[in-house]
């Protein structure tokens, strides 16, 4: 779930820097599938406190990486928190 985290945010600045022009081109670099790419990147758009739950180690029991990429989640953070059920106070 980490290393799933790490990831994502570094892929998104790959894509943002323009190092890779698509994910097409990213999933070819980094070996895997654009599936694979699009699910882990959704996790660089979670809320800062949710990444530093994960990070801490301090999410819910059963909160692991199969279940966050199965989860059509949104972007509005507040809704984040309660889908996965984290609820600690945003980072100021």
């Amino acid at each position: 779930l980490i290393r799933a985290v790490a990831w994502s945010f570094e892929w998104r600045e790959v894509l943002e820097s323009g190092e890779a022009n698509s994910l097409s081109e990213l999933a070819r670099r980094e070996g895997c599938t654009d599936d694979y790419i699009r699910k882990i990147l959704k996790m660089a758009f979670l809320a800062p406190d949710i990444v530093e739950t994960i990070l801490a180690g301090r999410q819910p029991s059963g909160l692991g990486l199969s279940h966050i990429l199965g989860m059509d989640l949104p972007l509005s953070w507040e809704t984040q928190r309660n889908m996965l059920e984290i609820h600690t106070h945003p980072i100021a």
